[in-house]
Protein backbone atom coordinates (compact mmCIF):
# COMPACT_ATOMS: atom_id res chain seq x y z
CA UNK A 1 0.00 0.00 0.00
CA UNK A 2 2.85 2.31 0.42
CA UNK A 3 4.48 2.14 -2.67
CA UNK A 4 0.60 3.09 -4.35
CA UNK A 5 0.38 5.96 -1.67
CA UNK A 6 3.66 7.32 -2.74
CA UNK A 7 3.82 7.16 -6.30
CA UNK A 8 4.48 10.84 -6.94
CA UNK A 9 7.48 11.26 -3.76
CA UNK A 10 9.04 8.03 -5.23
CA UNK A 11 9.05 9.19 -9.08
CA UNK A 12 10.48 12.66 -7.66
CA UNK A 13 13.42 11.28 -5.60
CA UNK A 14 14.03 9.31 -9.05
CA UNK A 15 13.77 12.16 -11.06
CA UNK A 16 16.42 14.25 -8.66
CA UNK A 17 18.89 10.78 -8.63
CA UNK A 18 17.91 8.73 -5.95
CA UNK A 19 18.94 5.33 -7.39
CA UNK A 20 17.14 2.12 -7.51
CA UNK A 21 19.12 1.06 -4.37
CA UNK A 22 18.41 4.10 -2.30
CA UNK A 23 14.40 3.92 -3.02
CA UNK A 24 14.59 -0.34 -2.28
CA UNK A 25 16.49 -0.08 0.91
CA UNK A 26 14.05 3.08 2.34
CA UNK A 27 11.08 0.75 1.71
CA UNK A 28 12.91 -2.37 3.40
CA UNK A 29 13.85 -0.60 5.81
CA UNK A 30 10.32 1.02 6.50
CA UNK A 31 8.88 -2.55 6.54
CA UNK A 32 11.49 -3.90 8.49
CA UNK A 33 10.73 -0.99 11.09
CA UNK A 34 6.89 -1.95 10.75
CA UNK A 35 8.03 -5.50 11.80
CA UNK A 36 9.58 -5.04 13.98
CA UNK A 37 7.26 -2.56 16.40
CA UNK A 38 4.16 -5.34 15.34
CA UNK A 39 6.27 -7.94 16.83
CA UNK A 40 7.11 -5.90 19.79
CA UNK A 41 3.58 -4.94 20.59
CA UNK A 42 2.38 -8.43 20.17
CA UNK A 43 5.27 -9.74 22.46
CA UNK A 44 3.81 -6.92 24.79
CA UNK A 45 0.21 -7.71 24.70
CA UNK A 46 1.40 -12.12 25.17
CA UNK A 47 3.29 -11.16 27.74
CA UNK A 48 0.59 -9.35 29.87
CA UNK A 49 -1.66 -12.31 28.70
CA UNK A 50 0.86 -14.92 30.55
CA UNK A 51 1.00 -13.23 33.83
CA UNK A 52 -2.62 -12.42 33.77
CA UNK A 53 -3.46 -16.31 33.42
CA UNK A 54 -0.24 -17.19 36.11
CA UNK A 55 -1.72 -14.42 38.53
CA UNK A 56 -5.19 -15.03 38.33
CA UNK A 57 -5.05 -18.53 37.48
CA UNK A 58 -2.46 -20.63 39.16
CA UNK A 59 -1.48 -24.41 38.10
CA UNK A 60 -2.96 -27.00 41.13
CA UNK A 61 0.53 -27.59 42.35
CA UNK A 62 1.98 -24.05 42.61
CA UNK A 63 4.41 -24.42 39.41
CA UNK A 64 4.06 -21.53 36.80
CA UNK A 65 2.06 -22.95 33.80
CA UNK A 66 3.63 -20.64 30.95
CA UNK A 67 6.95 -19.35 30.99
CA UNK A 68 8.38 -16.45 29.34
CA UNK A 69 11.84 -17.25 28.43
CA UNK A 70 14.77 -14.79 26.47
CA UNK A 71 14.75 -17.63 23.64
CA UNK A 72 11.10 -16.88 23.05
CA UNK A 73 11.39 -13.15 23.29
CA UNK A 74 14.33 -13.49 20.77
CA UNK A 75 12.46 -16.16 18.46
CA UNK A 76 8.68 -13.78 18.93
CA UNK A 77 10.57 -10.65 18.12
CA UNK A 78 12.62 -11.69 15.33
CA UNK A 79 10.05 -13.64 13.55
CA UNK A 80 8.25 -10.69 13.36
CA UNK A 81 11.02 -8.95 12.18
CA UNK A 82 11.89 -10.80 9.39
CA UNK A 83 8.19 -11.26 8.61
CA UNK A 84 8.21 -8.05 7.79
CA UNK A 85 11.17 -7.36 5.66
CA UNK A 86 10.16 -10.31 3.82
CA UNK A 87 6.56 -9.13 3.32
CA UNK A 88 8.18 -5.98 2.15
CA UNK A 89 10.52 -7.14 -0.92
CA UNK A 90 8.01 -7.28 -3.40
CA UNK A 91 6.75 -3.68 -2.76
CA UNK A 92 9.99 -1.75 -2.08
CA UNK A 93 11.34 -3.77 -5.65
CA UNK A 94 7.75 -2.56 -7.43
CA UNK A 95 8.83 1.14 -6.35
CA UNK A 96 12.70 0.97 -7.50
CA UNK A 97 11.56 -0.03 -10.53
CA UNK A 98 9.27 2.88 -11.26
CA UNK A 99 10.00 5.30 -14.22
CA UNK A 100 10.42 8.70 -12.50
CA UNK A 101 8.50 10.59 -15.65
CA UNK A 102 5.45 8.07 -15.25
CA UNK A 103 5.67 8.30 -11.49
CA UNK A 104 5.32 12.43 -11.43
CA UNK A 105 2.43 12.13 -14.03
CA UNK A 106 0.47 9.19 -12.04
CA UNK A 107 -2.53 11.24 -9.99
Amino acid sequence: MAVAERVREIGLKKAVGATTTNVMREFLIEATLIGLIGGLLGYGLGVLVVAIRNVFFPAADGSTLFLITPALTALAIGFATVLGAVAGVLPAWRAARLDPVIALRNE
